[in-house]
Order: C-alpha cells, then structure tokens, then sequence
C-alpha cells in the first residue's frame, strides 16, 4: 500500500476502511482501519529514523574548526 500510494497511503486504507463500513461488512472495515494505523506508524518510523539519520550525518562532518567554536576546546593536541 505504501508502495503504491506514498503519502496518501493511510487516506487509502480510511478510504476503504469507510467503504466497506457502508457496505456493512464490519470485517473489512476494521481490516482497513487497521491497515491505516499500521501505515501512519510504518510512516512516523521512517521519518524518525530519517531526522535522527541526518543530524547524526550532519555531526559527522562537523570541522575540527567548528567543533572548537562550537564545544569550546581550546587546544586541539597534535600527534
């Protein structure tokens, strides 16, 4: 579902979640819905991960000139 909708892949799942509610096929109806709480937390992981993926990146390629500025060290020791 993810696959084929991206984004709108939990507006999907309600969609047919409220189709099959009208239909009066209460199986289906939660089937969907709970396809759609899956999705929107398969969703929020994914953005997690990515956020916490970039700021670690981001710090990774931090300059020693910006580590001085930025965590105060005043001599950095030569080898």
């Amino acid at each position: 579902m993810i696959k084929q909708y991206g984004k709108d892949a939990p507006k999907q799942a309600a969609l047919r979640s409220n189709a099959a509610l009208d239909a009066g096929d209460s199986f289906n109806h939660e089937l969907w819905l709970r396809v759609a709480m899956a999705v929107v937390a398969v969703q929020f992981h994914k953005q997690d991960r990515e956020i916490i993926y970039s700021t670690s990146l981001a710090a990774a390629h931090t300059s020693a000139s910006e580590k001085v500025l930025r965590f105060g060290i005043a001599r950095i020791p030569r080898f």
